[in-house]
C-alpha cells in the first residue's frame, strides 16, 4: 500500500513539474480512478509513507510536500550557492579566435621547426580543429601538425585557421644551414673528478639552425649536458661537440688531468692601493706538471681584521681597495684545496724615480743595480710599493719584476717602471757585445790613510758590460763597484776589476802616511760640527731647522749603506743610500727633496753653490764621482757640516760616515745646493 501511495504522489509531482513556472492556477491532470481509490484507502488507514521528524506525517501535511522533484545526480555536483547548469557551461567555453606562439621565425634549409604552436582565444577555451597552409611551398612547407620545414632560402608566410574564424600568420625566413659553429673554447685542460665548466658557441651571420645537440666522444673522461655544461670524470682526452640540425658544428678538445693537489699564491701577502683593482692569480698544482683551469672560487675570510677594506669578485678574483686595513682572501679549488692571502690596503705613491737614467750592460749580462724609489703622500707612512717593470724591446733586453735586467743582443731599449697609479720613470739601457778584455787605470796608485781615489775601467771598442771591483785586503783599502777606493791603513793591496763574463784586470795600491788638507775651506767655520738642536719645534728659524737636519744625519752615523733606501719614514731601520739619507733628513723638517742624487743636484729651485769655499752648514754637497771632466753629472750627494766635513751614505764605506772635502772629494765636487738661505 505504501508503495502505491508513493507512486501516486510521484506521478502527481511529475505532472506538476511539467507545468510552466508562471502558470500557478493551471489544472493538474487527474489520475486514474483506481489510483484514487488506492490512495483514499491508504489515507483512511493513516498510512501516508511520509515522516516528519521521525513520525508519520499527518494527512494535512501532504499538500506541503515539495512540488519540484530533485535531480540527485546534479545536486551532488553543484555548489550550494551556484546552479548546476552554470558549472556545466564553464567547461565548455567556445573559442572566438586563435593565436600563434610567434609572429616571425627563422629556419634553416631542410630544417623541421616544431616550435610554432597555436592556442585558443580566450585562454582556457577549447582549441578547435586548425588547418595550416603556406603561401609559397617552394620556400616553406607546413604540415597539419604545424611543423614548419624550410625548403629553399627566401621568405614566405604560414597560416593557421579554424572553421568560421580568421587566419593568423607567421613570417618565415629561410636561411642556409650553418657550415660550422664557433666554440667559445677550442682547447681546455681541466682537473678530474667532477670539475664543471660551461661551453658556448656562436653561429656565423646569414645562417640558421634552431636545433643543437651536444655530445662527448669519451664519456669516461668528460660528459656534457644539452646546456653545454661539461663535467670531468677521469683522466684522459675527449672531444666535446655541438652540432646543428644539419650535422655541422664545432668541437673543443678537452684534456682532463687528475684533480688539483694544491693551490698557492705567489706570496703570503700583497698590497693594494686605495681605489685600485688587482686580479689575484694563485697557482694550482696537479699530479702532473701541466697547468689546468681549476674553477677557483675566491672569498674574504670572516676572520679578517677588516673584511670591509676590500671588495672581491668571487668568480674572477678581482679585489678593489676601499679603505686602509687588512683582510684575508681565500682561494679554493672545486675539490676543496685552499690557500690564503693577506691583503693590505695602503696609500698610493705620489711619485717614482729610478736610481739611474741610463745603464750599460753586455750580451748575457745580468744587471741588478736598477731600483725604483717611491714618494710617500703627506701624512702617510706607508705606500703600495708594487712596481711593474717592462721593456720596450725584449729582443734587446729583458727585465723581471724585481727590476733585474738581462742583455739579449746588441742594441738599446727603454726599461720602464710603473706604479699602481700609473706613475712612470724610465732608464735607457744600452747593450754591448761581451768584452774579450777589460782594462784598469791607473795601473798603480798611492794614497794616504783616509784619502779616497778612483780606479777606472775600459773595454775594447764596441764591447761593454757591468764590472765588479774588489780589494785583496779590505783592512788596508776598500773599494766600491764604482771603483771608488778608500785608504784604511798602511799597506799594499791588489785592486781587481772583473767583467760580468769573467774577464779581469788588476792594479796595485800603496797606502802610506795620513791624509792632510789640500783644499780651501769656507771662511765661516765652526768650533764643532756637532748639532746644537736635537728637538724639533714649531716656529723654528731656518738656522735651527738646519741644525735639526744635521742632528738627524749625525744620529744615523754607522747605519748600513742600502741602495734605494731612505725614501720612507721607517727606512732608517734598514739603512740609506746617499740621496736617501739627504731626502730622509730634510723630510724631518717637512721639506721634500727630489729622490735621486741626480735630481737633487739638478733641482734649480734651490740656489746653486759653485765652490767649496762658498758652502754653508746644512748645504747639500754634490759630486761627480766618474771624474771624467764633465760638469753635467751628479751621482752622489751629502750634507755639509762645516769645518771641511760632510756626512753621507758611502757605498765604498758601506755605511753612513763623515768625510773630508779634500783629496778625492775635492776633485769630484761639482757644486752645492742651498735648501734654506
Amino acid at each position: 500500500m505504501k508503495r502505491l501511495l508513493c507512486l501516486a504522489l510521484t506521478l502527481a509531482m511529475l505532472a506538476m513539474s511539467a507545468l510552466p513556472a508562471a502558470a500557478e492556477e493551471a489544472t493538474v491532470a487527474p489520475v486514474s480512478e483506481a489510483v484514487e481509490e488506492e490512495v483514499a484507502a491508504a489515507l483512511d488507514a493513516g498510512d501516508t509513507g511520509l515522516t516528519v521528524e521521525g513520525e508519520a506525517a499527518p494527512a494535512e501535511t501532504l499538500a506541503e510536500a515539495p512540488a519540484d522533484p530533485i535531480d540527485t545526480e546534479t545536486a551532488d555536483a553543484a555548489p550550494e550557492d551556484e546552479p548546476a547548469t552554470a558549472v556545466a557551461a564553464a567547461s565548455n567555453v567556445a573559442a572566438t579566435g586563435i593565436q600563434l606562439s610567434a609572429s616571425a621565425i627563422t629556419v634553416g634549409v631542410k630544417e623541421e621547426y616544431k616550435g610554432l604552436t597555436v592556442s585558443a582565444v580566450p585562454a582556457g577555451a577549447a582549441l578547435p580543429a586548425v588547418t595550416w597552409r603556406s603561401d609559397n611551398e617552394k620556400l616553406v612547407r607546413v604540415d597539419q601538425s604545424g611543423v614548419v620545414t624550410g625548403v629553399k632560402a627566401g621568405k614566405a608566410n604560414v597560416f593557421a585557421r579554424f572553421e568560421g574564424g580568421q587566419e593568423v600568420s607567421c613570417a618565415v625566413t629561410v636561411l642556409k644551414g650553418p657550415r660550422k659553429l664557433v666554440m667559445s673554447e677550442t682547447k681546455l685542460t681541466l682537473g678530474g673528478d667532477g670539475q664543471t665548466t660551461r661551453l658556448s658557441y656562436t653561429m656565423p651571420s646569414g645562417y640558421a639552425s634552431n636545433t643543437f645537440t651536444w655530445s662527448s666522444s669519451n664519456p669516461k673522461v668528460a660528459t656534457v649536458d644539452q646546456n653545454g655544461v661539461v663535467t670531468t670524470v677521469g683522466a684522459g682526452k675527449a672531444n666535446i661537440m655541438v652540432k646543428a640540425y644539419n650535422g655541422k658544428g664545432g668541437k673543443c678538445k678537452v684534456t682532463v688531468l687528475g684533480a688539483p693537489t694544491g693551490i698557492a699564491f705567489p706570496a703570503e701577502s700583497m698590497a693594494v692601493a686605495l681605489s685600485q683593482t688587482r686580479k689575484l692569480e694563485p697557482t694550482v698544482t696537479f699530479s702532473t706538471r701541466k697547468k689546468a683551469d681549476a674553477s677557483v672560487a675566491f672569498a674574504i675570510s670572516p676572520n679578517s681584521r677588516d673584511s670591509g677594506c676590500i671588495t672581491l669578485n668571487a668568480a674572477t678574483g678581482e679585489i678593489t681597495g676601499v679603505r686602509k686595513g687588512t683582510a684575508v682572501v681565500t682561494a679554493t679549488t672545486y675539490n676543496g684545496k685552499s690557500a690564503a692571502l693577506t691583503v693590505t690596503v695602503a696609500a698610493a705613491p705620489t711619485d717614482i724615480g729610478l736610481s739611474q737614467s741610463a745603464a750599460y750592460i753586455g750580451v748575457k749580462d745580468v744587471y741588478s743595480g736598477l731600483f725604483a724609489n717611491l714618494s710617500t703622500p703627506a701624512g702617510e707612512t706607508d705606500v703600495v710599493d708594487t712596481v711593474v717593470w717592462t721593456t720596450s724591446n725584449k729582443r734587446i733586453a729583458t727585465v723581471d719584476q724585481n727590476g733585474v735586467i738581462t742583455g739579449v743582443r746588441k742594441g738599446s731599449c727603454v726599461i720602464t717602471a710603473t706604479t699602481v697609479t700609473g706613475l712612470k720613470d724610465t732608464c735607457k739601457v744600452t747593450v754591448f757585445k761581451a768584452p774579450k778584455k777589460v782594462y784598469i787605470s791607473p795601473a798603480s796608485a798611492q794614497l794616504k790613510v783616509g784619502e779616497v781615489n778612483q780606479f777606472k775601467y775600459a773595454f775594447p771598442k764596441n764591447t761593454g758590460g757591468t764590472v765588479v771591483f774588489t780589494s785583496s785586503d779590505n783592512a788596508i783599502a776598500t773599494i766600491d763597484n764604482d771603483g771608488v777606493v778608500t785608504a784604511v791603513a798602511e799597506g799594499e793591496v791588489t785592486v781587481t776589476v772583473t767583467a760580468f763574463n769573467g774577464k779581469k784586470a788588476t792594479a796595485k795600491l800603496l797606502v802610506k802616511g795620513k791624509a792632510g788638507e789640500d783644499v780651501d775651506l769656507p771662511t765661516q767655520e765652526y768650533d764643532s760640527v756637532e748639532s746644537t738642536t736635537s728637538l724639533y719645534r714649531e716656529n723654528m728659524t731656518n738656522a735651527e731647522k738646519l741644525e735639526y737636519v744635521i742632528y738627524c744625519a749625525q744620529s744615523m752615523l754607522g747605519r748600513p749603506y742600502v741602495h734605494g733606501s731612505g725614501y720612507h719614514d721607517d727606512d732608517y731601520k734598514v739603512g740609506f743610500d746617499c740621496s736617501g739619507l739627504v731626502y730622509w733628513c730634510f723630510k724631518r723638517i717637512n721639506i721634500k727633496l727630489k729622490d735621486t742624487a741626480h735630481k737633487q743636484g739638478y733641482d734649480n729651485s734651490q740656489q746653486k753653490i759653485v765652490s767649496i769655499a762658498s758652502l754653508k752648514r746644512g748645504d747639500i754637497v754634490c759630486f761627480n764621482t766618474v771624474e771624467d771632466g764633465a760638469d753635467d753629472l751628479v751621482d752622489h750627494t751629502g750634507i755639509y757640516l762645516g769645518n771641511g766635513e760632510f756626512i753621507h751614505a758611502s757605498s765604498s764605506g758601506k755605511k753612513v760616515i763623515k768625510s773630508s772635502l779634500s783629496g778625492y772629494y775635492s776633485r769630484t765636487f761639482s757644486w752645492g745646493r742651498r735648501v734654506l738661505g
